[in-house]
């Protein structure tokens, strides 16, 4: 048996907690991150013989924040804004946090016996959120902004060396991709004066912007996950694919 198994857990914070801060001016947190899990074994076979059972597995948890809590403190700025992730916006280096995780599996086409079962499993559960909360004084004199902007994707693919096996049938192929995540702007709890400013709180998740995010996508009999400007899951000519969607948030 060949057993894969990647997890990413890794804790991304940047933030004020529970400190007090006199800013006449800006004040801006920006937490930014990109989080990848991967598992992939290619030409999975030993002496012409496949292994009998394969599983591959990626977790991807990874949680990030950007986070203003007042709690002990009173905090006075002239304008604050909180991002997990921006915007993409063209001449600039904003861009919103990406997580993938990927589970693929690439058999050999050479192979005299087939594989009996054949297991990929991709799940992302990140967290990507933006808050201000707490129980002290906020005074924001001019605008409040708290955004939080990502994609999430999952792959879960049993490539075509595995399916396309000469002398044997495939007993089992399974793929299967799970997007979980939570991505989350919020002010909660908040003492909060702003003065007459603008308030704007908003959360942007997988925008079908032509930057390649497709959800969640188990695919059996093609050679790895690739997108379209449309977020369609394409072959090598570039032509979408018929997918199976398991999970998609």
């Amino acid at each position: 048996a060949n057993v894969l198994v990647v997890t990413n857990d890794s804790l991304v914070r940047a933030g004020i907690f529970g400190k007090d801060v006199n800013v006449t001016g800006n004040a801006t947190i920006d937490s930014n991150f990109s989080a990848t899990a991967d598992t992939e074994c290619l030409g999975i076979d030993v002496g012409g013989i496949v292994i009998g059972v394969n599983v591959f597995v990626s977790d991807l948890t990874a949680d990030n924040r950007a986070t203003v809590d007042t709690t002990g403190a009173t905090i006075t700025v002239g304008s604050l804004s909180v991002y997990a992730g921006r915007q993409e916006k063209a001449g600039t280096t904003n861009k919103p946090n990406s997580t993938t995780a990927n589970a693929v599996g690439i058999g050999s086409a050479n192979a005299v016996l087939a594989v009996s079962v054949n297991v990929a499993y991709a799940e992302n559960s990140t967290v990507n959120n933006a808050e201000v909360l707490g129980t002290g004084k906020l005074t924001v004199h001019g605008a409040l902004t708290v955004e939080a902007n990502g994609r999430a994707s999952a792959y879960a693919v049993m490539g075509s060396g595995i399916v396309q096996v000469s002398g044997a049938k495939i007993a089992s192929n399974n793929a299967f991709a799970y997007v979980d995540a939570e991505q989350i702007a919020s002010i909660e709890n908040a003492n909060i004066s702003t003065n007459g400013g603008a308030v704007k709180v908003a959360s942007n998740f997988n925008l079908p912007n032509g930057n390649g995010s497709c959800g969640a996508v188990s695919l059996i009999g093609v050679n790895g996950p690739d997108c379209n400007g449309d977020g369609e899951p394409v072959n090598g000519k570039g032509e979408a694919l018929e997918v199976s969607l398991i999970g998609i948030t």
